[in-house]
C-alpha cells in the first residue's frame, strides 16, 4: 500500500469521526488512533492540503446514479460537477478528458472540491445506493402485487423479518402505485390496456 492510498484511508476515518453520530464517531476515533500509531501518520500529514480544491472523478453506473451523486454533492455544498456521457465528443467533454489524465478507467463524473469535501460526498452516495436498491426492490414486489401478478410461494417457509420488513414497505407503496388494467383480446390473445 503506497502512502498516498494510506492517507487516504486514514482521511476517510478521520472524516467519519468529525461528522458520524455517535457511536461511529467514537469507533472511528479509536480506529484513526490505530492507523496513525501503525503507519506513523500525523495530524499535519493529514491536514496536508486540506482546503485546496482538486478534481476527482467518480464512476456512477447510468444516469439515474449520477443524478443521485449530483444532488448528493449539491446538498453538501459542492456546486462545480459534471457528467460524461459515454461517446460524448463535444469540446467540453475533450477538455475535461485532457485535463484529467488520470482519470481512473470507467470515471464519469468530474467533482472539484476539497478532499475531505469528495470523502464526505461519496461516502453519503454510498449510503443513499444502499437505501436506493432496498426502496427498488420494495417498489417492484408493491408493484407486482399491485398488478397481481405475484404468486404465493412455499406456504411452509417463515419469512425473515427482513422480508417481513420488506412486504410491509411494499404494501404501503403499492397503494400509490397505478393499476394497469388489462383485457384478453378474443381473436388474437394479445393483451391490451383498458
Amino acid at each position: 500500500m503506497t502512502r498516498d492510498e494510506i492517507l487516504d484511508r486514514i482521511r476517510k476515518v478521520q472524516a467519519l469521526a468529525q461528522k458520524g453520530t455517535d457511536g461511529e464517531r467514537q469507533s472511528a476515533e479509536r480506529r484513526l488512533a490505530e492507523l496513525m500509531e501503525k503507519y506513523h501518520i500525523t495530524l499535519e500529514d493529514i491536514e496536508q492540503n486540506e482546503d485546496k480544491e482538486e478534481i476527482f472523478w467518480y464512476r456512477c453506473k447510468g444516469e439515474d446514479w449520477d443524478q443521485i451523486f449530483r444532488q448528493v454533492a449539491a446538498v453538501m455544498g459542492c456546486r462545480r460537477f459534471t457528467y460524461l456521457k459515454p461517446g460524448d465528443t463535444s469540446k467540453r467533454a475533450e477538455k475535461l478528458r485532457s485535463v484529467a489524465w488520470d482519470r481512473p478507467r470507467g470515471s464519469n463524473t468530474v467533482i472539484i472540491c476539497t478532499y475531505l469535501k469528495f470523502i464526505e460526498i461519496t461516502t453519503a452516495y454510498e449510503l443513499y445506493q444502499k437505501s436506493y436498491n432496498k426502496q427498488k426492490e420494495a417498489f417492484v414486489y408493491a408493484f407486482l402485487m399491485r398488478n397481481q401478478l405475484l404468486l404465493t410461494g412455499d406456504e411452509n417457509r417463515k419469512p425473515t423479518p427482513e422480508e417481513l420488513e420488506m412486504v410491509a414497505r411494499a404494501t404501503y407503496m403499492a397503494g400509490s402505485i397505478e393499476k394497469v388494467n388489462t383485457h384478453k383480446q378474443l381473436g388474437t390473445g394479445l393483451y391490451l390496456e383498458q
